[in-house]
């Protein structure tokens, strides 16, 4: 019997003022997971949406509630 596991622990986000995108990433991913009954997570790169998401600040701050908007 396989154990479901959907929430992962939260990753080192060094020098980079990027929590927004690295909790934000987390939860998303940890919550699709969950929604989808599936029995592992997909990790999200949150190094992605510090880099693409255009409506936050990369390195120097943003908006988690943007996240999802960039993920869809």
């Amino acid at each position: 019997d396989k154990k479901k596991v959907c929430v992962d622990l939260i990753s080192n986000q060094g020098t980079c003022g990027s929590c927004w995108a690295v909790s934000s990433t987390m939860a998303f991913s940890d919550r699709k997971c969950i929604h989808d009954n599936s029995d592992a997570r997909i990790d999200y790169s949150y190094g992605q949406v510090v880099a693409c998401d255009n409506r936050s600040y990369g390195c120097n701050g943003g908006f988690p509630e943007k996240v999802n908007m960039y993920f869809k």
